[in-house]
């Protein structure tokens, strides 16, 4: 889902070439993790708007008013000063100095019994006169609560420079003292800030409200947006709570006070959607192919703009702005206070991040990511309805896989989501075993599956697209040498050992047998996907990659439990392979031979004419290495049996990309249709492989 958080503007800025602050979250991978944004790996330099820190806005607006009603209470014996154990309280007139009649002299060592013996207050006991001259003082830390709405609270601590000297001569000393105060700020029209008293000690107290950080963003984890959801859902449709027919997203948008209207966007096809807290103005599209000037419409505030040129993500969009509204308003009216002309959001500059820094942004929206699926799906409830569809299904004869995908389903339609959605937050709400259902490969479901638990979670998984595969393997050298010990093969969206005890043909597809379905760990590969933006497109992409420990773990137990069946199998095909004839053609003739398969067939299982099969049949010349790979794959022959052909057309497979995806896919899916093999060579960058044949 694309979303953009709100984009708020002058009444009267154009900005064409303005760019949606979520195109720096855009997910091209649909799974369950859902990353943060410290999960994500990113160049160190990334693109930001301009935005401005609360603690930089308190330091720039406030600090010197704070510093000064600091120095008044010291001033006005209200606040001590610590020295050596003691508390010292600012006495005026205690020296000549304040008459001009002696110069201040600072010094780092005092002589022995330089200032005397200090002297107690009669009035108040165990503090000391002392002469304290304030020289200069800043705020050297904040932190931050939402304690109402529009109402934040922030803890300050204030760090104070002295000159001190206690008794009515000697030189000075430096000191420096921490001090605490408390600030208020009503952030809603124009802000109202009050501070309280200072204090020589942090006051311990149980902290009321949310934390903010220093942008006024909530700082929440995981379970924390789960909370914080149910407590909108409670506060705004609380029958949704218990009844999933109530979280509807007009709703939700009407009992907020937020107003939806439907706009075709100019030049934004990844948007879904605009939250405009104040009122703003947005370019739309004059006609559908965006060549002509676009049109600025203006905006109210409060009001969700969906984008009808990205149809069909609608309830995800509002629920997103939903959640934005109720928790980031803080961080618009920070940026809203910063700069009257608040356009300037939508200015993008370079900007030098420190290690494991992340843009505040991003956490807005990966905030609203999770919290748009936590109101349509809220933990308690759908809990609730998982294990009673669970309990319903208690006698059924079928592994937990096929359960938690029936389960799955009949949810998605009872809470009106898609099912890749409801999978997720079955697995978000503590279901680990629905990483078995509803798995989506290459435009249709794979058969469910089950696995012990211990060996996948978090962003590991045993599933895995061919384009992924391929790319895997030419990418990752450990991963190819694992994959050419010809142990695998690929099966109904896995890489699976290949041995009759694990895979079957069932029709024009490899499945898994009933046993390695309802075991796919001990049987299959395990992946592990990380998280990679790239600078230029502020895209995050999810990338897998092959768990090598447990992988290579997986290689040498299946090596150690059937020694014996590959050695059987080695040994029978190292005799296959010197029998056969010296050339292509006698090869190919054997091979046609061995499997059983008719020119005709070949022809159609090739994609190629019963005249080119006949001719490859008698004579090798004019082949081309597109043609003896389609043919390979229409004889559905093992790899060495593959890259022996190859050879003999006198050909070589390097390890240039092009020719390590050709590797992977007679690897480990010389079982599939040639046009299967097609579409996954197309996706993969490579381009289909040529057949036509000269007279064409």
């Amino acid at each position: 889902m694309q979303n953009d958080v709100f984009i708020p503007v002058a009444e009267t800025v154009k900005r064409q070439a303005e760019l949606p602050l979520k195109d720096q979250n855009c997910f091209t991978v649909i799974d369950e993790s859902i990353p943060s944004p410290r999960e994500i790996q990113s160049e160190e330099t990334i693109v930001l708007p301009e935005i401005v820190s609360m603690t930089d806005y308190i330091r720039r607006h406030y600090e010197k008013e704070i510093i000064c009603a600091c120095m008044n209470q010291i001033y006005g014996l209200q606040l001590c000063v610590m020295y050596e154990g003691k508390l010292f309280h600012d006495v005026p007139g205690l020296g000549p100095i304040d008459y001009g009649e002696e110069e201040l002299i600072l010094t780092d060592e005092l002589a022995p019994g330089e200032w005397g013996e200090p002297c107690e207050f009669e009035h108040q006991p165990h503090v000391y006169a002392a002469d304290v001259r304030p020289v200069d003082g800043s705020i050297t830390w904040m932190c931050f609560r939402r304690i109402a709405d529009g109402c934040i609270e922030a803890d300050l601590t204030i760090e104070m420079v002295f000159y001190f000297r206690y008794g009515n001569r000697g030189r000075f000393k430096q000191l420096t003292q921490k001090y605490y105060t408390t600030l208020w700020m009503d952030m809603d029209d124009s802000p109202n800030v009050e501070f309280g008293d200072f204090s020589l000690r942090r006051h311990s107290r149980k902290d009321s409200g949310i934390k903010l950080d220093e942008y006024l963003v909530p700082i929440f984890k995981w379970d924390d947006i789960e909370e914080e959801s149910e407590n909108i859902i409670f506060s705004t449709v609380s029958e949704g709570l218990s009844d999933p027919k109530w979280l509807q997203p007009g709703l939700f948008a009407e009992r907020l006070g937020l107003n939806i209207i439907y706009l075709p966007l100019y030049k934004r096809p990844r948007t879904a959607s605009i939250l405009f807290f104040g009122p703003g103005e947005v370019l739309i599209a004059a006609d559908s192919d965006e060549k002509l000037e676009p049109i600025p419409v203006k905006v109210d505030g409060n009001t969700i703009v969906l984008n009808t040129r990205k149809p069909g993500q609608e309830r995800d969009a509002i629920f997103h702005e939903c959640f934005h509204y109720v928790e980031h308003r803080l961080f618009f009216q920070l940026q809203q206070l910063h700069n009257t002309d608040i356009s300037r959001l939508a200015q993008w500059r370079p900007v030098k991040l420190k290690k494991e820094e992340r843009s505040p942004i991003e956490w807005i929206e990966w905030q609203a990511h999770v919290g748009s699926q936590c109101l349509q799906m809220p933990k308690r409830l759908l809990k609730q309805r998982v294990s009673d569809e669970l309990k319903d299904m208690c006698k059924l004869e079928r592994h937990i896989g096929f359960k938690m995908q029936a389960a799955g389903r009949k949810l998605a339609k009872e809470f009106n989501v898609y099912n890749y959605q409801m999978r997720n937050r079955m697995i978000h709400i503590g279901f680990a075993a629905a990483r078995g259902a509803l798995n989506f490969v290459d435009d249709d479901y794979i058969t469910p599956f089950a696995f012990a638990l211990s060996e996948c979670h978090g962003s590991q998984t045993f599933v895995i697209s061919p384009k992924e595969m391929t790319d895997e393997y030419v990418r990752n050298e450990v991963f190819r040498e694992l994959i050419d010990t010809g142990r695998y093969i690929y099966a109904d969206g896995h890489i699976c050992l290949n041995a009759p005890q694990y895979v079957v043909q069932q029709g024009d597809k490899l499945r898994l047998t009933e046993w390695a379905n309802a075991h796919v760990d001990q049987c299959c590969l395990r992946f592990v996907r990380s998280y990679i933006r790239y600078q230029q497109t502020h895209y995050v992409f999810g990338q897998l990659n092959s768990d090598e420990e447990y992988n290579g773990r997986s290689l040498a137990l299946s090596l150690q439990s059937s020694a014996e069946d590959a050695l059987k199998q080695a040994q029978e095909m190292s005799q296959v392979l010197l029998n056969l004839p010296g050339s292509f053609s006698g090869t190919l003739v054997a091979h046609m031979k061995r499997v059983g398969i008719t020119r005709d067939r070949l022809a159609e299982e090739a994609m190629m004419s019963g005249t080119m099969i006949k001719r490859m049949r008698t004579s090798e010349r004019d082949l081309t290495l597109d043609q003896v790979i389609a043919v390979c794959i229409g004889l559905h022959i093992p790899p060495e049996y593959s890259f022996d052909l190859i050879e003999k057309a006198g050909f070589r497979l390097r390890n240039t990309p092009e020719h390590l995806i050709y590797k992977s896919i007679l690897q480990t899916m010389y079982m599939e249709k040639l046009m299967n093999i097609q579409k996954l060579l197309a996706k993969c960058g490579c381009g289909e492989l040529r057949l036509k044949e000269k007279s064409e």
